[in-house]
């Protein structure tokens, strides 16, 4: 994950976040300030996994913080937990429905949105939902849901935590 996807994401849910922030992003990436994991998938991973939550995206949240301005972390914080807990909802009802295209675009959203704050553990199950959702497949369903709950349980909590900090 990049700092320039976030900056994008950002700006679709603030609006401008550059002005008076660091740049467009590029910089910091270049020069080495934000780091970046991948899996075989192409799909953002970090950390140590002792975390739901990947700091390095935080911090990177906070390089764009405007001086006297809200705490851009809380608010991207604030607005994810306001818009993932009905996605965890609509998982579990489609699950028991079997309703595989409510499941994909859930699970869609729900990968975007995670990596957005550094849950990339929650992104990379919601991914692997979404991907067996694309091939017809809810043989993993109940599983990956079930793991998607208790992950967005323990990525909550720790951001919750993290939004008190700031």
């Amino acid at each position: 994950f990049v700092l320039k996807q976030m900056l994008a994401t950002l700006e679709r849910w603030f609006g401008d976040v550059s002005n008076g922030a660091s740049g467009d992003g590029a910089g910091a990436h270049e020069k080495g300030d934000v780091t970046e994991y991948r899996s075989s998938e192409g799909i953002a991973l970090g950390h140590d996994g002792s975390s739901p939550i990947d700091r390095s995206v935080l911090s990177a949240l906070q390089e764009v913080q405007i001086e006297g301005e809200p705490s851009i972390v809380k608010r991207v914080v604030d607005a994810y937990l306001t818009d993932s807990e009905p996605l965890i909802s609509q998982l579990k009802e489609a699950l028991s429905v079997s309703d595989r295209e409510v499941l994909q675009r859930s699970a869609h959203s729900l990968k975007s949105s995670s990596a957005n704050v550094g849950a990339l553990r929650l992104s990379e199950m919601s991914r692997e939902l979404e991907m067996n959702c694309k091939n017809n497949s809810l043989e993993d369903a109940a599983r990956l849901v079930a793991s998607i709950g208790t992950e967005f349980m323990k990525a909550k909590e720790s951001l919750q935590k993290e939004g008190d900090l700031q």
